[in-house]
C-alpha cells in the first residue's frame, strides 16, 4: 500500500524517491511496516508511538543523505531495516503482527476470528 501511495514521488524529478530503486523503496516499506505493527501491538495499541517511529525513520531519511541519491547506502538501509523486521518475526513471533492475536497485553482475538 505505500508502495502505491508514494508512486507520484517517483516520478516527480528532484524529490527523494526520484533517486531510489522503486523495488528497494517498496521492500523498505514491508520491513517499516512489520516495526510499525510491533511497536503498535506491543505499546498498548499507541498511535503516538508508531507515529513517532514513522516521524524518526522520515527524519532519518531526510538529514542522514539518503535522499541525495546515494543508492549504496540506501540499500544498507533497506537491508538493516529488513534484518530488524525479521529478527522482530523471529523472536516475538508472528502472532504479535496481528491485531488482536495474543500479545503481552493478555487482548485475545475475537470470536470466529481466523488469521489468514
Amino acid at each position: 500500500m505505500w508502495g502505491v501511495w508514494h508512486t507520484p514521488l517517483f516520478l516527480i524529478n528532484g524529490t527523494g524517491q526520484s533517486h531510489w530503486p522503486f523495488i528497494g523503496f517498496v521492500i523498505f516499506a514491508v520491513a517499516e511496516s512489520v516495526l510499525i505493527t510491533w511497536i503498535y501491538n506491543n505499546s498498548h495499541e499507541s498511535v503516538l508511538l508508531a507515529t513517532i517511529f514513522h516521524a524518526a525513520t522520515d527524519a532519518m531519511l531526510s538529514y542522514s543523505g539518503l535522499l541525495s541519491g546515494d543508492t549504496n547506502a540506501f540499500w544498507l538501509t533497506v537491508i538493516i531495516f529488513c534484518i530488524a523486521a525479521a529478527l522482530i518475526v523471529m523472536i516475538s513471533g508472528p502472532a504479535r503482527l496481528v491485531q488482536g492475536q495474543n500479545n503481552q497485553q493478555g487482548v485475545t482475538a475475537p470470536p470466529g476470528y481466523v488469521a489468514s
